[in-house]
């Protein structure tokens, strides 16, 4: 049964889960990397792209979003090829990559605390 921990970040993100002796430990997501850029964006076919990816895209790029947690909780949105998307949906992608990146690596995570 495994059990991951994910710290949803402003700026970065990471899952940690407890090693044998009751020791968490940081897990890697695909990229090799500890933290993920808590950074999302849509590319011209739409499709979704989250963390370093997407951090590598801003200033040359349109619709990516980044530090949109601190705006979680309340109205706002940001619009997006003529849509509104809120943080909560946005830190969803983050939430799922790095769920996605943890089974692809260490295998399926029963329990996920944030």
């Amino acid at each position: 049964m495994a059990i991951i921990g994910i710290d949803l970040g402003t700026t970065n993100s990471l899952a940690a889960q407890l090693d044998n002796v009751g020791r968490p430990q940081i897990i890697h997501n695909l990229e090799g990397s500890n933290l993920t850029p808590s950074v999302v964006y849509f590319d011209n076919q739409n499709k979704v792209i989250v963390g370093q990816q997407a951090k590598d895209n801003i200033g040359l790029e349109r619709n990516i979003f980044k530090e949109f947690k601190r705006d979680m909780g309340t109205s706002a949105t940001y619009d997006y090829d003529g849509k509104k998307i809120t943080p909560t949906e946005l830190s969803a992608f983050v939430l799922q990559k790095i769920k996605q990146d943890f089974e692809k690596s260490i295998g399926k995570a029963d329990t996920v605390v944030i």
